[in-house]
């Protein structure tokens, strides 16, 4: 059996052709897709439903992977397999492939890689979420470490350092999670995270704030 489908209508950008232009655009384009169903060129898993998935706005992290400590791990200031760091003639910084990752064909190597053109890198991008915030007189300073790692697939940390202070001194490590943290009336939320105290002796308090300073949750420790 050979199918045609001919769909008539304002056409999409990836089917503008020659002479036509993406913005005001007037005129109507016709497309003809044919599909031969006698000629299979893959089998089809089953499991697929034709959603497309792309990493654009945290559509997957934080996203359908529903975390909402953003930069969690401390991944952020890591750069990808096969990437190194160069300057631009600003001054500035952007990723630019090294070396082509593992299994990558190197006949591929030709191809308009599309970190080529857009690929600026902050180097502080590695404290992305993360903020400091210092009350009371406190004086309160963090960094990220590889030092004293909590396993192998988490080897970065975020070392904070306390300066002594008062009984009202407080130094609050604040995540904004992806343009604020989504929490809904009613719903459990679970957090968890790994502390090693070093020398610190005094209170640690788990809070929720919203953005005018309102306490939704809190959880205090027995004290360390």
């Amino acid at each position: 059996m050979f199918k045609c489908t001919v769909f008539s209508g304002l056409a999409i950008v990836l089917l503008v052709g020659p002479g036509d232009t993406a913005h005001g655009r007037t005129k109507a384009l016709t497309a003809t897709v044919c599909v031969d169903i006698r000629k299979e060129k893959a089998p089809v898993p089953a499991g697929i439903y034709g959603v497309f998935m792309e990493e654009i706005s945290h559509a997957f992290d934080g996203g359908i992977y529903a975390e909402l400590i953003r930069n969690r791990s401390f991944e952020e200031g890591i750069l990808p397999p096969g990437m190194k760091l160069v300057k631009n003639k600003d001054g500035g910084l952007k990723m630019e492939l090294d070396k082509l990752p593992p299994g990558v064909p190197a006949e591929k190597s030709n191809m308009p890689w599309p970190w080529s053109l857009n690929c600026g890198w902050d180097p502080k991008r590695e404290l992305l979420g993360w903020s400091l915030r210092n009350e009371g007189g406190a004086e309160g300073r963090m960094k990220i470490t590889n030092a004293n790692p909590m396993n192998a697939a988490s080897a970065r940390s975020l070392e904070l350092t306390v300066a002594s202070g008062d009984g009202a001194a407080t130094v609050a490590l604040v995540n904004s999670g992806y343009w604020g943290i989504s929490v809904k009336k009613g719903t459990s939320y679970k957090l968890k995270f790994h502390l090693r105290t070093g020398g610190f002796q005094g209170k640690v308090t788990a809070l929720l704030e919203s953005k005018d300073g309102r306490i939704l949750a809190s959880l205090d420790d027995k004290g360390l």
